[in-house]
């Protein structure tokens, strides 16, 4: 190889520019959690020590968190790559479905239940770094999980602490979980009122070698109602 074209070569790669490392978006903030739960008991009894029937949830939330980003970071949401140093700000909405089925076991004042079903979740994010915007819907679907423990004062009141949500994806996909203290008011027949305290985390790994998302952990906490109906 002539050494013209060599040094030609070596003086390419000295002024190439090193890649840099893509950062996860990570923060945490309060927020509110407004849920409607719509189910339909399949067995025929209410006084049975089990129940069983399928139930669809419905949830959203939002918050916003902002991120210092050193000057060898950068951090994608689409196709805008947004490079650091610079704080990012990033405003996110959760909107989820879960289709499910339920079982009630009663012990007393004791109940226990579990819910197996399919969820569909999304994020709408958009962030902001030195002048650039980017934003991105990050869609997820995956099995649910989720059981909760009640004890119950009365006819109508019982308090509980449920822990959930969609532990188990593909590397891209959102990995979420949720826990929930609070208590439960069946006000008639078809409608009980739930309320209470609420953490929330969503976490998503890139995708290694491939454009996209940067990867996420995101936490939400804050008070949370629901309003559920029974058919």
């Amino acid at each position: 190889m002539p050494k013209t074209l060599l040094c030609g070569l070596l003086s390419l790669a000295a002024c190439a520019p090193i890649p840099r490392s893509h950062s996860t978006i990570t923060g945490d903030d309060s927020g509110f959690l407004g849920a409607l739960s719509f189910s339909h008991q399949l067995s025929k009894s209410t006084v049975e020590e089990n129940t069983y029937g399928i139930r669809l949830d419905l949830e959203g939330m939002g918050g916003n968190i902002t991120q210092n980003i050193p000057t060898d970071r950068t951090v994608q949401l689409d196709d805008v790559v947004l490079t650091g140093p610079g704080e990012l700000d990033l405003d996110f909405n959760y909107r989820s479905a879960t289709l499910g089925f339920y079982m009630d076991k009663t012990m007393g004042p004791w109940k226990l239940q579990g819910v197996v079903g399919l969820a569909h979740s999304n994020l709408h994010a958009r962030g902001r770094l030195g002048g650039l915007t980017d934003s991105a819907d990050l869609e997820s679907t995956a099995l649910h999980l989720s059981g909760d423990a009640s004890y119950r004062f009365g006819s109508s009141t019982e308090v509980y602490y449920r822990l959930g949500g969609m532990p188990l994806a593909r590397r891209g996909e959102a990995t979420i979980f949720q826990t929930q203290l609070g208590g439960r008011w069946k006000i008639n027949q078809t409608l009980t009122i739930s309320a209470g305290m609420q953490s929330w985390n969503y976490l998503r790994k890139r995708r290694e070698g491939s454009p996209g998302p940067s990867g996420m952990d995101l936490t939400l906490s804050g008070p949370f109602l629901r309003l559920g109906f029974l058919f």
